[in-house]
């Protein structure tokens, strides 16, 4: 089988600092686009965060995502898995 780990931004806004990644809305809304109830698809994936918590609004609009700390962050993360993982990014800045 291969490994899958799953990286989202962050947080979101409505989920304490340091939440398991994906247990919010934006997990919900995965799990239900590929047909699996949240923990089963919580189960079968490495979820990670780039960053443990919400790096505030952005104005009106939008999160303020440091993209380059996020580059340096996503490398760490990256540095962890062989070449047999198979990584799915989620999320507007994560890509």
């Amino acid at each position: 089988m291969t490994h899958v780990i799953l990286i989202g931004q962050s947080p979101s806004r409505s989920l304490a600092p340091g939440a398991a990644p994906f247990t919010g809305r934006a997990g919900r809304r995965l799990a239900a686009i590929i047909g699996a109830p949240l923990d089963v698809m919580l189960a079968a994936v490495d979820a990670r965060n780039v960053f443990d918590v919400f790096p505030g609004a952005a104005g009106t609009k939008g999160d303020a995502f440091p993209l380059g700390d996020a580059h340096a962050r996503a490398a760490i993360i990256a540095a962890e898995f062989d070449a047999g993982t198979s990584v799915l990014l989620a999320g507007r800045a994560v890509a």
